[in-house]
């Protein structure tokens, strides 16, 4: 996921020069984010450790990634620029997953995908953005126990991989149904 991540942050930044600067504080709070999980890899996992979590959770620096990403989604909401607007949520919510903000997280990725269906056309760049919310809202209901609701997002999130080719995130999600049936079974 980290590689994948990378990729889609080097797309987000090359677009970034065509796009107004309130975009910076996005691309600043993705490169603040990717550090942090670069540094803290027992947090970057579908299962993160619970010292992980409350370490992420008191952290400073993801203080600031989350406000960063904040102030993103009222710059691109004013400017209508809704395509980012719902991948600044999407990362909001993947944020909040790994602080263990799950209501939290709930939230912000259901209004991603709630804009994202919304939108008419979407290119791969936010195709992957809509499937990784998916995909984690998925995580988020493995770990609130909404083991359905869990499946119906990661399928969901597979169908739209597969569409686009994304194999590295099909593999994910294959990886995220084993931790589902796990859980299922340790109910």
């Amino acid at each position: 996921m980290f590689k994948l991540n990378k990729l889609f942050g080097t797309m987000v930044e090359a677009s970034a020069a065509k796009k107004s600067p309130r975009f910076n504080d996005y691309h600043t709070g993705r490169m603040l984010y990717e550090k942090y999980l670069s540094n803290h890899p027992d947090l970057f996992n579908q299962e993160p450790t619970l010292f992980a979590r409350l370490e992420a959770k008191n952290s400073p620096e993801l203080a600031k990634v989350e406000e960063l990403f904040k102030s993103s989604i009222e710059g691109a909401e004013k400017v209508e620029d809704y395509a980012d607007a719902a991948t600044a949520h999407q990362q909001l919510g993947q944020l909040y997953f790994y602080q263990d903000r799950l209501e939290e997280s709930k939230t912000e990725l259901l209004k991603s995908l709630e804009i994202f269906s919304g939108l008419a056309t979407l290119n791969k760049t936010y195709k992957v953005a809509q499937s990784d919310s998916h995909y984690f809202l998925g995580l988020t209901l493995i770990d609130m126990g909404d083991y359905s609701g869990a499946e119906k997002e990661l399928n969901t999130s597979a169908a739209i991989d597969k569409a686009i080719g994304n194999q590295s995130n099909l593999m994910l999600g294959m990886s995220a149904m084993t931790l589902l049936e796990k859980r299922r079974n340790n109910q």
